[in-house]
């Protein structure tokens, strides 16, 4: 048989670490509004020509803080300022040099895709329709199965970027 011991009240006391953030003000601190990144300056590509030093160099003189690379048969030439790049890409213009810049994504057109339309369907009559109800299309393409391309129900329509461009969402073909 065995007996039970008896246990006394035990008391045990602890203290909350957190009591601390509980007895300060809240104050009325206004934060920054967030700062936003400055863009990403697209690099320029070039072809390599056969006079490419003489170009680079020229590049180089002018405008000290802008790095080349080569990959392939083109130099990627990354400018640290958006007047560095436009003034780079006139002198490659006017020397008729080989180059090309990505676009700026404000001056790309909006992609849009419409299902649920025939196959059959003409894309002149989906672009007049669309220009019909306002909206400034650039191009309509169907799209087709890439190994038997045979045309699909979706077509993709672009829009040119302008402030009712975004209406296109509601648009009813």
């Amino acid at each position: 048989m065995t007996k039970e011991i008896p246990i006394e009240k035990v008391i045990c006391t602890t203290n909350n670490k957190f009591a601390v953030l509980e007895c300060e003000q809240a104050t009325n601190v206004m934060s920054d509004p967030p700062i936003q990144a400055p863009p990403k300056i697209k690099p320029i590509m070039m072809k390599i020509p056969k006079n490419y030093n003489l170009i680079l160099q020229d590049i180089n003189r002018k405008f000290p803080t802008t790095t080349n690379k080569v990959t392939g048969d083109w130099i990627k030439i990354q400018c640290s300022t958006s007047d560095d790049h436009r003034e780079i890409t006139t002198s490659l213009v006017q020397k008729k040099v080989e180059h090309w810049v990505i676009d700026p994504v404000a001056s790309q057109p909006i992609k849009v895709v419409i299902k649920g339309l025939p196959a059959s369907t003409p894309v002149d009559d989906i672009e007049q329709d669309l220009k019909n109800q306002g909206v400034a299309v650039q191009k309509v393409v169907q799209l087709r199965k890439f190994q038997t391309q045979t045309p699909l129900l979706i077509f993709m329509v672009e829009v040119n970027r302008a402030e009712n461009a975004t209406d296109i969402h509601e648009v009813k073909v």
